[in-house]
């Protein structure tokens, strides 16, 4: 029996000891350290990316502290600067605050230069008349991307960018225009080349140079963003518009009204149809001068590869789906019975 108690208290000793040793500091020397809590991480993820960054002696004491705290879902994504000789409770709580160095930000897919520089600005991470400066005059692009225009509207790749506050309207700029080259530029370049829509668009009777095969590619897709509404009518709007091109009739896009007049508005009326914009689709032929949003990877997909379809017009219904049309006197119809549909839902009020 004092056997037994003998090794019973021998395992609540040793028991003690590592416990007491994972609650230590990584170091007792005031280190710094950087690690990355990802988004959405799990406590055990981010435990993990603590351990690995060296902010944390055991991952496994770290998960345990969170859960008996009730802090496990309370965790913050980002970026955080740690010392070394702060306690597992220190880290916890700092983690739990969020008291980030860099924190995760999300640029929505059709966002434009201005409302990027919105976001920027709300959260303190870059001034919004610099970012939209340097955004708009193509300044800390990538040194591989082909020749370009001032305006780089269209090449901010909407993504998830860990930035700090503080961090600068170039090096923001410059994030975004890596990500593009990284993500679109540098591995569909092939299929961009091989790509008519400049052609189509009547920019060039010659061949094409690399950046205008591009940038009518960045540019349908731009459309494509701002006009659908579900991923699965993104490659049947862009076949539309490649129709319509091929034809050459005029797109007739109403996003590049709402562009034109430099202000997203509930409702267009006639008269803004006719405003005199270079943008303007309603009243000019082929595609505008150049992109109107960034689009996202789905969106230039779709301009890449559109529908073979026979439709030539679409108009969105009430829960944001389009309904396609391949003759005028369909689409009219099509266009009566959503406004039918409307003014019953909205009691009979004219739309």
């Amino acid at each position: 029996m004092r056997r037994f108690i003998l090794i019973a208290a021998f395992g609540i000793f040793c028991a003690a000891v590592l416990v007491g040793y994972a609650l230590l500091p990584a170091s007792l020397k005031d280190g710094r350290v950087t690690a990355v809590v990802p988004q959405g991480a799990s406590a055990k993820q981010a435990a993990a990316a603590l351990r690995k960054a060296g902010a944390i002696r055991s991952a496994a004491t770290f998960v345990l502290l969170a859960r008996l705290s009730g802090r496990a879902g309370d965790l913050k994504p980002g970026q955080y600067e740690l010392r070394q000789d702060m306690s597992p409770l220190g880290v916890l709580d700092k983690i739990a605050r969020g008291e980030v160095a860099a924190g995760w930000l999300t640029i929505p897919e059709g966002f434009t230069v201005r409302q990027i520089a919105d976001l920027l600005a709300k959260e303190e991470i870059a001034d919004r008349t610099e970012f939209i400066r340097l955004a708009l005059h193509g300044e800390g692009r990538p040194a591989d991307f082909p020749p370009a225009p001032a305006n780089m509207e269209g090449y901010l790749f909407p993504d998830t960018y860990l930035m700090p506050r503080g961090f600068g309207a170039a090096s923001a700029a410059k994030l975004m225009y890596d990500n593009f080259a990284r993500r679109v530029w540098r591995p569909l370049n092939a299929e961009i080349h091989e790509c008519d829509l400049a052609l189509l668009s009547g920019a060039s009777s010659r061949q094409p140079t690399d950046y205008e095969r591009l940038s009518a590619v960045i540019t349908l897709a731009s459309l494509v963003e701002r006009e659908a509404r579900t991923d699965g009518d993104r490659a049947l709007i862009s076949g539309v518009l490649w129709n319509r091109l091929r034809r050459g009739m005029k797109l007739d896009v109403d996003a590049t009204v709402q562009y034109a007049l430099g202000e997203h508005r509930q409702r267009l009326l006639y008269r803004d149809l006719s405003v005199d914009s270079s943008y303007n689709t309603y009243r000019n032929a082929g595609l505008p001068p150049g992109p109107i949003a960034n689009p996202g990877m789905q969106s230039i997909k779709a301009a890449l590869n559109p529908a073979e379809c026979p439709y030539l017009y679409y108009v969105a219904g009430p829960n944001g789906s389009h309904v396609f049309s391949a003759t005028l006197q369909e689409h009219n119809r099509a266009a009566a019975r959503i406004r039918a549909e409307r003014n019953r839902d909205s009691g009979g009020a004219a739309t």
